[in-house]
């Protein structure tokens, strides 16, 4: 679980990112460990040709240690990150992914990935939501225990400022060999949003001594959705289970 501290600091680095200048907004992902040097990957959001086309990587990068005989903590394939600011109508969303993340010391060992654009322009006002959820596949040389934990977050700041947390936790007891999971989705309603506003998708992983995980992490601001539109979702999964009933028992 992310620490109060660390929910602060993403809080105030989002609101400084939105304070600085909405006339030039930035994509950017910072890569950290606690001991490491930070690697700070960045792309200009101004202008896009179309919503989704806004793109950090992909590129293999290393976030290595300040301490002299220890030169790397982490190995990370294929890093790509991916922003449709500023944002269709529908929904704001930001997704990072890695083919691999790798502890590459012998000990436990954590690694954050922060996620900022603050050029997002909708969707705005009050009925809406910010989400946060991912899918890990766990490497097959990982030791079956319970220290290898993974945590996805969303950070909302906006005009005027009004910032939800949203976070949620992998942390198996049984073994993790070839285990695949997808995080659930959790949402949190948001306050009144105006425009611009800024949205973090920050990823922690702890893993122990040469554990790997490949990640794909999601975060999104959308309207919360009707309750005659929930009811219709349901009715369609249920009928779609009943077709393949049907479906069976003829066969």
């Amino acid at each position: 679980m992310l620490s109060k501290k660390l929910s602060l600091s993403l809080a105030v680095a989002a609101a400084s990112a939105f304070a600085a200048s909405t006339a030039q907004a930035t994509f950017q992902a910072t890569l950290s460990s606690p001991g490491g040097v930070s690697v700070v990957l960045t792309g200009s959001s101004a202008a896009p040709a179309a919503p989704g086309t806004l793109q950090i990587g992909p590129a293999d990068e290393s976030v290595n240690s300040s301490q002299t005989g220890h030169p790397q903590l982490f190995s990370i394939t294929n890093f790509t990150a991916t922003s449709n600011s500023p944002s269709s109508t529908s929904a704001a969303v930001e997704v990072g992914s890695s083919i691999q993340i790798t502890n590459t010391t012998s000990s436990l060992e954590t690694l954050t990935i922060d996620l900022t654009d603050n050029g997002f322009t909708a969707p705005v006002g009050s009925n809406l939501q910010v989400t946060a959820h991912g899918t890990l596949t766990w490497n097959t040389n990982n030791q079956a225990n319970s220290n290898d934990v993974v945590t996805a977050e969303s950070v909302v700041q906006g005009n005027p400022v009004s910032g939800t947390v949203t976070s949620n936790t992998l942390n198996p007891s049984t073994s993790l060999l070839n285990y695949s999971t997808y995080m659930p989705t959790m949402s949190s309603a948001l306050g009144t949003l105006g425009s611009p506003y800024s949205l973090g998708s920050n990823l922690t992983v702890q893993l122990n001594g040469g554990d790997a995980v490949n990640a794909v992490w999601y975060s999104s601001v959308a309207a919360v959705p009707e309750p005659t539109a929930l009811a219709l979702l349901g009715m369609g999964g249920l009928g779609a289970m009943l077709l393949v009933g049907r479906r069976k028992k003829l066969n």
